[in-house]
């Protein structure tokens, strides 16, 4: 799998489903969250391509901590999504992504 392609199946497959009905993932409940895994691009690389990718579908960014990456660990990062089809709306999103680059 390409890295561009990773990144946007983070999108497609991960956080759009919070916001289509169809899927419905957070469904009554005010926040969620996802899990993912860092093996071999830099933090900054795959937070930009990730937003790029959300962009397209009209999601928020994803917002990286004021402290910043968390390298050989775990980073929160927070997103806050519109959702009218899923309520409730706004839905406050955290990723957790789990560094593996030297694991």
């Amino acid at each position: 799998m390409t890295r561009e392609l990773g990144t946007l199946k983070y999108v497609k497959n991960g956080i759009l489903r919070f916001v289509q009905a169809e899927h419905g993932y957070g469904k009554s409940a005010p926040s969620g969250a996802m899990v993912g895994y860092i093996r071999s691009m830099t933090s900054t690389n795959i937070l930009n391509e990730v937003n790029g990718h959300a962009a397209r579908e009209n999601l928020s960014n994803i917002e990286l901590p004021v402290a910043g990456w968390c390298d050989d660990g775990v980073t929160r990062l927070e997103q806050q999504l519109d959702r009218p089809a899923v309520l409730p709306s706004p839905f406050s999103l955290r990723h957790l992504w789990v560094d593996l680059r030297r694991k």
